[in-house]
């Protein structure tokens, strides 16, 4: 089954990431992936049951930490690393970035 997402941010179409359907250091295919860019999603496997895009999750860090609040709510304050990361907890990034080398300043 294939479905198309697409995803706009300020009125701007975001190309949508690719979720090789086999997920890196998971051992196993992911029924819920795409092949490419062009925001088809691809729905397969053997379980007879719903998939939904709630199973792919938005998650926040900040300087490297879960932020379990709602990521609205994040204030920008100087020097933060903030990550946004949206897909399953096998998709984050290893390490999750706690620092930046920001420039002198405010």
């Amino acid at each position: 089954m294939v479905r198309r997402l697409d995803i706009c941010v300020r009125g701007q179409p975001v190309e949508v990431p690719v979720w090789d359907r086999h997920q890196r250091g998971a051992g196993c295919l992911s029924p819920v992936h795409t092949h490419d860019t062009t925001g088809a999603i691809h729905v397969e496997s053997l379980a007879r049951c719903s998939f939904t895009l709630g199973q792919k999750a938005l998650r926040a860090f900040l300087d490297g930490q879960p932020f379990d609040g709602d990521p609205r709510s994040i204030v920008l304050t100087a020097h933060e690393e903030i990550l946004l990361a949206f897909g399953t907890a096998s998709q984050l990034p290893s390490p999750i970035p706690a620092s930046h080398s920001f420039p002198a300043g405010p």
